[in-house]
């Protein structure tokens, strides 16, 4: 009778006994190293011809299978050619196109009862299977008659146990099942199969995962709400490369928390997308003596970076991941990782506010948010203010937003509570003319960090020499312009920047007070551009598409505020009349020539770059742009003609980042009205507008989502041009 350990036994033993049992031999793929702790297992279903590696001679061990690999792999290993190529170009479920390469295997194994598909005739070989799945169809392959039990899984968990056919680090029954995964359970049932499965196992051959093990031992009740930290000097990286991800949340009843190993499912390797930063030792708790981590994670989904903490608990080989707010729980749900509300680390705990002696400055401390922490090191140019509280205060010079430093290599930051900044951007200023300002600023072409104001420095303006008073704010603060009327900035604006139908003469545009300034108590000036003169943004190849449920005659209308530039086909007086195809296909009915989508430029007036998007690295861009467009609603071929258009040009600015933000949907629709004949159920509209980065760069994010592509659907994407 083989003997079953608890949870606790089965990962430390798998992290300090499993690599006894690999020989040394040559790594068929580059990333499976000796030392992988599925290495003999993808060893050999490779060599046994079960599974195939990538061309570029990887295996991927931690990206998650889907239902036709899956398949795949259950029948390469069970059956011969003989007894599935004969299903080669056969029909099985309404969603199998014949001429695919896993059609074999799928209506082989339909044939063979192995699988049944869903209740509307479909497979959907693409989606992504978890382990139970993956167990029930693996066993039903190999000849198993077990049934459905409460939960259904139970009784295939029960008699794969029973011949410890379940990989040791399966540690809850709805985890992505991945690739190194499955090599491991396929080796495991070939090998029971012809009673070789002991000696495969070596050392590791009495401990068994089993049902139990899974639904209870998998989860260790740990105090979270605690945590002490003996500080490092100074934080260092570690490799910490194969681990399995830890998630936590708080258990309904609040009061106990819970820890779930968590299988890596989206990534080709934990390396590229984790920084793990040794910070100090965890002094207290369950986890004493565990290394305090600080997590440079770039976003799973969607391109850019944030910095999370976590605790390396080394005796199970895995991180958990620490979250110390809860501001944003339903935006959590989109992510892969899961928070542990209410998990406290006293030593990074920081004020509020700030409160600075011998001034009157509002400095609040910023929201905290999934992306809110940056490591100091990404900051690169701050200069150290004065201490308070015992901790030391710095001045990002090219912001206002005031900077902590945290013992983990973070910073909190802070930002300055402008009294006379009101809603809307309205400078609460009264004009020396004596009338009260009604317009909107903005502080800076491109502000990075959000509710912080970008700096201007003597290398922008003569300060002492340049500028007289034009204002008083609510506070009694000084406002100035520049005493030149004929200076640089307002000429380049007023004839470079400034557009309208109507234009304003050069006298009435310098008396709405184009560019004004403020001086901080603390020394430091910001400088605001009156929103009207912001330059009109140039629409870059907004593209339509249309899918209507049936062939329809559709007119299509539109109107950049600024008018077009191009159109294609010709956009006459009463817009696009075209009969349009369910599959998207588009006949232009006054030239009756066929068009993939309508095509338009133009200008859009009162338009402001974003400033929250993502900081996406140049070697990334292709991928996040499939991701984020995806997460937008566009299908593949419109993110592919999306990329055939933007991404040369994005790339040729030769940087190594460039920040990427999407407008609100309701904004484009401000700048380019979109009317639809007749009216269709689904509208999803997007425009990207992008800035090349000499460095990287923390802004905050925003959260990427679509309707559903339901019945009549139009789909739009454009973009604006960087010239």
């Amino acid at each position: 009778m083989k003997k079953n350990l608890t949870i606790f036994s089965i990962v430390a033993i798998l992290a300090s006994t499993i690599l006894l049992s690999i020989p040394a031999a040559f790594a068929a793929f580059s990333d499976v190293p000796n030392s992988h702790r599925y290495f003999d297992a993808i060893s050999f279903v490779n060599s046994e011809g079960i599974v195939q590696g990538y061309d570029d001679g990887t295996y991927k061990p931690e990206i998650p299978l889907n239902r036709a690999e899956m398949l795949k792999i259950i029948v390469e290993s069970k059956y011969t050619p003989s007894e599935f190529d004969p299903f080669m170009n056969q029909p099985c479920f309404n969603d199998i196109d014949p001429t695919q390469w896993y059609t074999k295997y799928v209506c082989f194994a339909k044939d063979q009862g192995i699988v049944q598909g869903y209740s509307d005739g479909s497979f959907k070989p693409a989606q992504i299977v978890n382990f139970v799945e993956a167990l029930k169809i693996t066993e039903k392959g190999y000849g198993s008659i077990a049934t459905e039990g409460t939960p259904w899984y139970k009784n295939y968990v029960d008699e794969a146990s029973a011949d410890n056919l379940i990989p040791l680090d399966v540690t809850a029954f709805n985890n992505y099942f991945t690739r190194g995964q499955m090599a491991e359970m396929i080796t495991r049932f070939v090998k029971e199969g012809d009673g070789s499965l002991d000696t495969y196992l070596g050392d590791i051959s009495g401990i068994v995962n089993d049902y139990n093990t899974i639904a209870s031992g998998g989860f260790i009740t740990s105090d979270l709400s605690n945590i002490e930290v003996d500080w490092n000097d100074e934080v260092t990286e570690v490799d910490l490369e194969y681990v399995v991800l830890g998630k936590a949340y708080q258990t309904p009843n609040l009061e106990d928390y819970v820890i779930i190993n968590y299988q890596q499912t989206a990534f080709e390797s934990i390396a590229d997308y984790y920084t793990f930063y040794n910070a100090g030792t965890v002094t207290n708790g369950e986890y004493e003596g565990d290394m305090f981590l600080t997590i440079d994670v770039a976003y799973p989904t969607m391109g850019g970076q944030k910095v999370r903490n976590g605790i390396y608990d080394w005796a199970r080989n895995r991180i958990i991941f620490l979250w110390m707010d809860d501001d944003y729980e339903s935006d959590i749900e989109t992510t892969l990782m899961k928070p542990v509300f209410g998990s406290y680390v006293p030593a990074l705990d920081f004020p509020e506010s700030l409160d600075i002696a011998d001034t009157d400055l509002d400095i609040e401390k910023k929201p905290t948010t999934l992306f809110s922490s940056l490591l100091l090191s990404e900051v690169t140019d701050y200069s150290y203010l004065f201490d308070v509280d015992d901790f030391e205060v710095y001045l990002n010079n090219t912001n206002d937003c005031f900077l902590t430093p945290k013992p983990d290599g973070t910073i909190q930051e802070y930002s300055q509570e402008l009294d006379f900044l009101l809603e809307g951007d309205v400078l609460d200023i009264t004009w020396l003319s004596g009338v009260a300002n009604e317009g909107s600023y903005s502080s800076g072409e491109f502000a990075v960090y959000g509710a912080c104001h970008e700096i201007v420095t003597e290398d922008d303006v003569d300060f002492e020499n340049d500028l007289i008073q034009a204002g008083t704010t609510s506070s009694g603060d000084p406002v100035y312009e520049y005493n030149d009327l004929q200076a640089d900035e307002l000429v380049d604006i007023y004839e470079n920047q400034y557009y309208s139908e109507e234009k304003m003469s050069y006298n009435e545009f310098l008396g709405n007070y184009p560019v004004v300034f403020w001086q901080s108590p603390l020394g430091y000036w910001l400088k605001f551009k009156n929103s009207l003169f912001i330059p009109p943004v140039e629409m870059g190849k907004p593209v339509i598409y249309l899918y209507p449920e049936k062939e329809i005659d559709v007119n299509v209308k539109v109107a950049p505020n600024g008018g077009f530039t191009v159109t294609e086909p010709e956009y006459l007086d009463g817009g696009w009349d075209v009969r349009a195809y369910p599959n998207g296909r588009l006949v232009n009915k006054p030239d009756k020539v066929e068009y993939p989508y309508l095509f338009w430029e133009g200008k859009g007036w009162n338009y402001e770059m974003p400033k929250e998007g993502f900081v996406v690295p140049a070697d990334k861009l292709s991928g996040f742009l499939t991701k984020s467009l995806s997460r937008l609603g566009l299908n593949g071929q419109e993110i592919a003609d999306f990329k055939e258009f933007w991404l040369p040009k994005m790339l040729k600015a030769n940087k190594p980042y460039y920040f990427v933000t999407y407008m609100d949907q309701v904004k484009f629709e401000a700048l380019a009205p979109l009317t639809v004949t007749p009216r269709p159920d689904t509208v999803i509209r997007v425009f990207m507008d992008y800035k090349p980065l000499d460095k990287y760069m923390y802004v905050d994010p925003i959260y990427l989502t679509a309707p559903e592509r339901d019945g009549f659907t139009v789909i739009e994407w454009g973009g604006a041009l960087n010239r």
